[in-house]
């Protein structure tokens, strides 16, 4: 499972560095470039690189005053700047039990991940999810919770793993959410 999370932030990074390169061509639109400057922008700030949505920020303010979208992509990167830049987690207590599953949950400024063990877990007793896939390791369920979008790894083991993309207003309502997570996705792995 970590190897796969590990994956995905590489392709992050990836996807941030060729926004950038993109963006540092001066043979290209200007107006392109301001695109490819907030991509990059965005990205970067969900995964918490303040420092490097700030230089994304001056490179912006260095191109032309008279470029459409300019104002418009200044203020997207102000706002991926505050993502960024919120530090520290939430501290909730450390482990939550929800029926026989006992989790601990990380609120984060870009959303919730919640990580566990089901017990008793059997992956050959799973049927198919209509909005996931099994395969012969894990099984990856992708859904909402409370209007928020998720996905959860269930690996053979029985080790849970749940993201939710949200933005939170107070630890209560992360840890509500994180709660109704669990609860759904065992009771959909278990029916």
């Amino acid at each position: 499972m970590k190897g796969y999370i590990m994956e995905w932030a590489g392709l992050y990074l990836d996807a941030v560095s060729h926004f950038l390169d993109r963006a540092r061509e001066e043979k290209i639109d200007p107006s392109e470039r301001l695109v490819c400057y907030n991509m990059a922008a965005r990205i970067a700030s969900l995964l918490g690189m303040k420092d490097l949505v700030a230089d994304i920020a001056r490179e912006v303010n260095e191109l032309g005053e008279d470029l459409p979208l300019k104002g418009w992509i200044k203020a997207s990167i102000a706002g991926y700047l505050r993502v960024a830049g919120r530090t520290g987690k939430l501290k909730p207590p450390p482990t939550y039990t929800v029926g026989d599953v006992r989790f601990t949950v990380d609120l984060l400024s870009i959303g919730i991940r919640v990580r566990g063990y089901i017990e008793n877990f059997k992956l050959e007793s799973v049927k198919e999810p209509s909005n996931g896939r099994i395969t012969e390791d894990y099984v990856i369920i992708r859904g909402e919770v409370k209007g928020f979008k998720s996905i959860a790894f269930i690996s053979k083991d029985g080790a849970l793993d749940i993201r939710v993309s949200c933005i939170l207003e107070s630890s209560e309502e992360g840890l509500e959410i994180a709660a109704k997570a669990v609860q759904t996705i065992t009771e959909m792995v278990k029916a």
